[in-house]
């Protein structure tokens, strides 16, 4: 989700008393606590922000005092802004204490709603948690401080080790700077328990789409999986249509040839691979097609982007086929 889909995921949920502000905001210093404790390194330091995201952090700190973990606060960029953020700060009170030697750094400066710039005393702070890393594990909540959580762009950014998000993961973590800055991705649920926009975007994992392949038996002929062509590979590209053939086959299909012109057609045929060439016009045979892949940009290309399209077979449009169809 983008920062302002989550922003009003957050409104909606809180005016359906499905769950309050606050214990949102306890249940998700629990849900850092309990990642920070299975880390299994002392001592702690929380570093917040003057947001809701700094509330999160007081939340944790505080519920790592009560287990008995060594915890201290800081709060480089002033006190809590907003009152629940003001209320777990004030179980905190006696945990604003200098940390010497901190094994775990819980980064809780910045979150979803933070738009760049970043004021002096944020950056200052970001590079104080990034030099720390070589010696501590850092742990960002919601988001790595100075990320856009809704497109991944960052001047500067907190290199996280682990980030812990809640309810779904956010855009940014998963394009442009985020997989860099975000380091292993945990999804925690605090009951925000409402339908998705419809224009949610989803992050696909291997579990979603294996519902969608059919069973095997164990004594079928691969000419029973299907018959891929791949188009593309012009000279000085070729890598682009090797690399689609090799996972056409890892996907799951019985056979695949790469289909290209007279000119490559000697250079596939002469690889040690699973994978049969022909000439680009010879389409008998094939179940389905995927059509770009260092194809180029010339009228060869736009011919053939023509010709198969008024095949009627499944057709996969990619990168230069998008610019020439």
């Amino acid at each position: 989700m983008t920062a302002a889909q989550t922003a009003e995921l957050e409104r909606a949920s809180f005016a359906s008393c499905s769950v309050s502000a606050r214990e949102a905001m306890h249940r998700a210093g629990v849900a850092v606590a309990d990642l920070v404790q299975s880390l299994k390194q002392e001592p702690v330091l929380v570093v917040c922000g003057t947001g809701n995201n700094g509330g999160d952090g007081y939340a944790c700190a505080a519920e790592l005092a009560l287990r008995g973990v060594r915890v201290s606060v800081l709060a480089p960029c002033g006190e809590p802004r907003t009152e629940d953020a003001r209320y777990f700060a004030g179980m905190c009170s006696a945990l604003f204490e200098p940390c010497e030697n901190a094994r775990i750094v819980v980064d809780a400066l910045l979150g979803i709603g933070f738009h760049m710039p970043l004021s002096p005393s944020a950056r200052s702070a970001i590079a104080e948690i990034n030099a720390l890393k070589e010696t501590a594990q850092i742990i960002s909540v919601d988001v790595p401080s100075g990320l856009n959580a809704s497109d991944g762009a960052a001047e500067t950014a907190v290199r996280a080790d682990h980030t812990i998000t809640f309810s779904t993961p956010k855009l940014g973590h998963c394009i442009g700077q985020g997989p860099v800055y975000s380091g292993r991705l945990t999804v925690c649920d605090i009951g925000l328990h409402l339908p998705l926009p419809p224009d949610t975007p989803f992050l696909l994992h291997e579990s979603d789409l294996t519902a969608f392949l059919p069973a095997r038996s164990e004594n079928e002929h691969k000419g029973a999986f299907g018959f891929a062509g791949i188009f593309g590979g012009a000279r000085g590209m070729e890598g682009a249509a090797m690399l689609s053939a090799l996972s056409a086959l890892k996907s799951g299909a019985g056979r695949v040839c790469l289909m290209t012109n007279e000119e490559n057609e000697a250079f596939y045929r002469s690889r040690p691979w699973p994978v049969m060439a022909r000439p680009d016009h010879e389409t008998s045979g094939l179940s389905c097609l995927a059509f770009g892949m260092g194809a180029g940009r010339s009228e060869r290309t736009r011919r053939t982007a023509r010709e198969l399209l008024s095949l009627k077979l499944p057709l996969v449009l990619d990168a230069d086929a998008l610019c020439t169809a």
